[in-house]
């Protein structure tokens, strides 16, 4: 982050454990690059951040409202986060390589509210698109 002023978020792979500190796979997917970054959310619909690895700057944190406690998207607003950050052109990047260990847990978030999750990212990612496109033709009109 010292090295980038400009840079908003960095995150990075995660190594999944389970229950009992077992290594059971990698979690190797987050793309690099801010462009990256980018595509992942608006042409994959993916969360482009392993959450729990990220680091961001709290100025811009503030600045973007913070975490949302709108309840209809409660459970992915780190997700939501993003996609703010990127409508406002801030920029991402990951470590490819691994800086923590994801331990699946079958109690946690992600078991017991997993379609919970699904709705309510979908619900972020569609009005992200939505911006994000408009966005996208303001920009292209400025260019003429």
């Amino acid at each position: 982050m010292d090295q980038d002023e400009f840079l908003f978020c960095i995150g990075g792979h995660a190594v999944k454990i389970d229950e009992t500190n077992k290594v059971v796979g990698e979690m190797a997917y987050p793309p690099s690059g801010n462009k990256d970054v980018i595509n992942t959310v608006s042409r994959r619909c993916m969360n482009p951040m392993i959450d729990p690895t990220t680091v961001f700057r709290k100025q811009d944190f503030l600045d973007l409202g913070k975490y949302t406690l709108e309840k209809s998207i409660y459970t992915v607003p780190d997700f939501d986060l993003w996609c703010k950050a990127i409508l406002d052109g801030k920029k991402f990047d990951n470590l490819q390589e691994p800086v923590i260990k994801y331990r699946q847990n079958s109690t946690g978030m992600t078991s017991l509210h997993k379609q919970e999750m699904i709705k309510a990212h979908m619900i972020v990612w569609r009005r992200f698109m939505g911006k994000f496109l408009m966005k996208e033709k303001i920009d292209a009109s400025k260019a003429i």
